[in-house]
């Protein structure tokens, strides 16, 4: 049985020519059936390539078994038109506090995502150190077009569910990762800041979970029994698929994207054939039991995309965006734990998870050329004037 470091390998020595055949949408790693423990290739098809499910892939003294699930292509959440009888009503209502899961967008017309994990950024401003609500979301949900030509305001909810500017603004878009139209993208990821400005606008409490301290390394088969709470399909549960996955997206007319590819994806599949990913579901946020622990959850992924059926969530692992605005010199901090001793931390839990996240990230720094890839807004005077005084958490001062 192959181990992972000799499955990423030959993913990667492959995965170029595979995602050339026209009918192949991804490829990855994962169980090479579904009652299997033994790892293999995954790949993702919009058509029958073979009349078999599964192959056997050579290479050397190297073999792999390669599966094939049809499952058709990959759409973004947002470029498809919203689902007009759900059930999860309760998710398109306006709620205060603000919480994940309920419907937000920007204020175009027709517009309505998720939110997703409530924190908060510890940042340095006027000479001292304040801590600063977020929202983290899709880039789709938060921003009018791929080119940032302007931060909005948020509402909630949506305004596809009837949400109104003024009156149901929550926030205002403030982080955005770029959407890369002929290079690699490892993200659809923006975050908002309370507006008007107010601590506890919005709740850190993920919808029975509670308050969420730590990120898995990244979104693996080492996750299981995972729960995601979204405007369109509400509380639903699923299972790692494949993991460390590379395909495309179609984003039909947002930001002049067309079909784009992801690298590092996790595909979520929904038990007991539910719909987990559907048009109103962008910036959900996969959370799981932390392995080990009864009673604690871990961060997971965002949800953003999948294929119009809906059975299958394509999200990105939330751990690298942690470990990324840590370097950056904002780490992020549990919004309801926000004056305790840690920020969020990355979770690795044995050497080979270290040195597979450690080749990730490394693959991350050549694909991206070392450019951060977001961009952030200026934090609004109203907002600069009730920002929060915040001594150095302990992993800040440290660097500092």
């Amino acid at each position: 049985m192959p181990d992972l470091m000799t499955l990423m390998t030959m993913q990667e020595k492959y995965q170029p020519t595979l995602l050339s055949l026209h009918g192949v949408e991804g490829i990855g790693i994962g169980s090479v059936s579904p009652d299997s423990a033994e790892q293999g290739l995954i790949i993702y098809t919009s058509r029958e390539l073979v009349q078999v499910g599964q192959i056997v892939m050579r290479d050397g003294e190297q073999e792999v078994k390669v599966r094939f699930i049809q499952t058709g292509a990959f759409v973004a959440n947002g470029a498809l038109p919203l689902p007009t009888a759900m059930d999860a009503k309760e998710y398109k209502a306006r709620v205060r506090p603000a919480s994940a899961g309920y419907s937000v967008g920007h204020t175009e017309a027709g517009i309505a995502g998720s939110a997703g994990l409530v924190c908060a950024m510890l940042i340095k401003h006027a000479g001292q150190y304040v801590t600063l609500p977020l929202t983290f979301s899709n880039k789709h949900v938060c921003i009018h077009d791929n080119q940032q030509s302007e931060w909005p305001h948020i509402v909630q909810p949506g305004s596809a569910d009837g949400g109104q500017d003024e009156e149901d603004r929550v926030g205002k878009s403030y982080l955005a990762w770029s959407l890369q139209k002929k290079d690699d993208n490892f993200e659809d990821c923006a975050a908002y800041y309370p507006v008007p400005y107010q601590w506890d606008r919005f709740t850190g409490v993920y919808p029975g979970v509670g308050v969420l301290k730590e990120a898995w390394w990244a979104f693996t088969n080492q996750l299981t029994g995972c729960l995601k709470v979204g405007r369109t399909t509400g509380k639903v549960y699923g299972e790692v698929e494949a993991f460390n996955v590379t395909l495309k997206v179609n984003y039909e007319g947002y930001g002049d994207l067309g079909t784009i590819t992801f690298k590092q994806m996790t595909v979520v599949l929904g038990k007991e054939d539910q719909a987990v990913s559907l048009p109103g579901d962008s910036g959900s946020t996969w959370v799981a039991p932390y392995p080990g622990r009864s009673g604690e959850y871990v961060i997971a992924g965002i949800n953003f995309a999948g294929p119009a059926d809906g059975k299958r969530s394509i999200s990105f692992s939330f751990g690298p965006k942690v470990t990324q605005l840590q370097e950056e010199g904002t780490p992020l901090i549990p919004h309801d734990w926000s004056f305790g001793d840690k920020c969020i931390t990355v979770v690795t839990p044995d050497k080979k998870s270290q040195l597979i996240m450690k080749r990730m990230a490394e693959s991350r720094r050549v694909l991206t050329k070392g450019a951060s890839l977001f961009q952030r807004d200026s934090i609004g005077e109203a907002a600069v004037r009730h920002l929060v005084p915040s001594t150095p958490i302990t992993y800040f001062r440290s660097k500092l």
